[in-house]
């Protein structure tokens, strides 16, 4: 779910209706999902909006897990042919995992590495089905 209000309207309670629009939206979807599963509404917004991470905590979301997105200029793009282009990918992973990544990463020009939470509230318990394919830890220096 994305919700983006202008800076020069921000502080009018446009992002809390917004929010509570998508969400009441959603809510009327509930009766579509399977019997059983888990519902969920998630947002991801960058580690560094605050006033986001306010609103989303104060309308019941909790953080649930971060990533970093990357950028990169590129020559090539990722299809082989020769138009310049942006390549642009998401890295899932837990940040204790990441921790020489701590700090913000600056612009080289070529790339771009921004980091974001992910909210997520629960508009019905359920079953979870699993999201993502379990990969054996291999070390690459093996």
């Amino acid at each position: 779910m994305r919700i983006r209000v202008h800076p020069e309207f921000l502080g009018r309670g446009i992002g809390t209706l917004l929010l509570r629009l998508a969400e009441h939206r959603a809510r009327q979807f509930l009766r579509k999902a399977p019997v059983g599963l888990r519902v969920v509404l998630h947002s991801a917004v960058s580690s560094g909006n605050q006033d986001a991470k306010d609103l989303l905590e104060q309308e019941g979301y909790t953080p649930v897990r971060q990533f970093w997105r990357m950028m990169i200029d590129a020559d090539e793009s990722a299809d082989g042919s020769y138009q310049p282009g942006k390549l642009k990918f998401d890295l899932y992973a837990e940040m204790q995992q990441l921790t020489a990544l701590a700090q913000p990463q600056q612009r080289t020009g070529i790339y771009i590495a921004r980091q974001y939470d992910i909210y997520e509230k629960e508009l019905r318990a359920g079953e979870v089905l699993p999201t993502s394919i379990e990969l054996p830890e291999q070390s690459i220096y093996s």
